[in-house]
Formats: structure tokens, sequence, C-alpha cells
């Protein structure tokens, strides 16, 4: 949500201003963390962190873009429930570490070492 808009920037003159910089930036959280990222020409750089700061500092968390992304995230979640392997991650979240490429969810492989999740 911190690039969907600043008091100044909506989120398409935040994304028009990094392309004539040729600059990209990227936000993105998780259950441990959020990033924000900044890629820049070196020659653009001044004005890119310009861009980066005001989304850090003011973003604005317009309404209409919380709905938009509700509704991503909700066609996501049914999307998972028609998964067998999706659904079984979320029944059985230590089942995760037992493939390599595979995102963990839940406890994930530390639960599953202290024996409080069944594999």
């Amino acid at each position: 949500m911190l690039d969907e808009g600043t008091k100044k920037r909506s989120s398409l003159a935040i994304s028009d201003e990094l392309a004539a910089l040729g600059a990209e930036l990227s936000a993105d959280s998780n259950l441990d963390q959020s990033t924000v990222t900044l890629s820049s020409l070196k020659e653009n750089l001044d004005a890119s962190l310009a861009v980066y700061a005001d989304v850090i500092m003011n973003p604005s968390f317009p309404e209409s873009e919380l709905e938009r992304l509700k509704k991503q995230v909700s066609a996501g979640i049914k999307a998972e429930q028609s998964s067998p392997f999706e659904l079984a991650l979320r029944l059985a979240p230590g089942a995760g570490a037992l493939t390599p490429d595979s995102a963990h969810t839940g406890p994930g492989p530390f639960a599953a070492q202290r024996g409080s999740c069944n594999v």
C-alpha cells in the first residue's frame, strides 16, 4: 500500500515520475518485515530519492486502492482454496518444508523440528 499514493502524488503520478527518471520502486510486506527498495540511474538519484522519501514519509493509503487490494487478496485466497497443494499447506503448515522451492507458511520447519507439527 505504501506505493499506492502519497499526500502529493497519486499511484499513477509516482509510476510516471519514476519511469521518466529511469527508476523503479517496490514496496513489500510479510509477517516478519516490510521493505521499500529503489533502483535508480546515478544521474537521477536525487530526484528518485525525493520520490522514494515521499512514498515512505507521506503515504496516503487511498480508500479506493485499499478496496482494490482487498478484492485482489480475496481472489488469491479463493484461488488458493482450489489448489490441493496450497490447501495442504494450510492444513499441515510444516509440509511446505518438504519441497525446497516452496514458500513456508504457518509455523514452518522450526515447529516441525520441535515436534509441534506432525508432517
